[in-house]
């Protein structure tokens, strides 16, 4: 997941709203979003390590992850982030409640984690683990104290999408699908159109202040094109 904007708490009529796109490898296998059979989540599943990059438990646990352009060790053998959103979403696992120490056994990575306690930003270079104050915060694969151009556009979207309230699922999509560049760099768009490397689907959540949910996942092939729509509804 290489970009992520989250209002938890943001607006009187919605606990939670969520925008986000993956951008993967197209070769590496994945399975769309569904309700796992083996842990009380919602979520897409890496069929190459196991885990996800964003699940939801009706339970009312959020997980998601980015990676970080960040230099690592050489050699090392590092644990799945996937496992760790997955966990912490369950809550259930090695990693529910992930120490510092454990959050330091990953290649270096953003995570949000939200649960009954509220919403936490965890991160491994170096571990640690900080509490959130509701309000909207958009995490991408660059440190937080250099944001994207994209990330900033991305927050704009989901503010102004909050309080028009009209199609908000739709009009959110549609911010996922930007691809234009602030910066003239090529793909550095919310939305990333590469063969190779790109955006493997979009993602939003929505939780209105009645508890009642609804995740809606759009992928797309290697041309940037939509290959599936998966919606499900839930209570939180």
């Amino acid at each position: 997941m290489c970009v992520i904007a989250i209002a938890h708490r943001a607006h009187p009529a919605w606990r939670l709203v969520v925008a986000a796109n993956r951008d993967e490898l197209h070769a590496r296998p994945s399975d769309p979003l569904a309700h796992w059979p083996d842990r009380d989540i919602i979520a897409g599943r890496d069929r190459e390590a196991g885990g996800s990059w964003l699940a939801i438990s009706p339970a009312g646990r959020l997980a998601a992850v980015t990676n970080l352009r960040e230099p690592v060790e050489v050699g090392r053998d590092f644990a799945s982030r996937g496992n760790l959103v997955v966990d912490i979403a369950a809550d259930s696992g090695l990693y529910r409640d992930p120490t510092l120490q454990q959050i330091g056994a990953f290649k270096p990575f953003y995570a949000v984690a939200i649960t009954s306690a509220g919403m936490s930003l965890l991160s491994s270079g170096p571990p640690s683990r900080e509490r959130m104050e509701s309000g909207v915060h958009v995490l991408s694969n660059t440190r937080r104290d250099r944001p994207l151009p994209k990330t900033e556009k991305l927050a704009t979207a989901i503010r102004k999408e909050l309080v028009a309230a009209d199609d908000l699922v739709d009009n959110l999509m549609a911010a996922l699908a930007d691809e234009s560049s602030e910066d003239g760099q090529t793909n550095s768009g919310i939305f990333v159109r590469d063969p190779r490397y790109g955006t493997r689907c979009s993602t939003v959540i929505t939780i209105d202040a009645d508890g009642k949910g609804l995740v809606v996942e759009r992928r797309f092939d290697a041309a940037g094109n939509v290959s599936g729509n998966t919606a499900i509804k839930f209570n939180w």
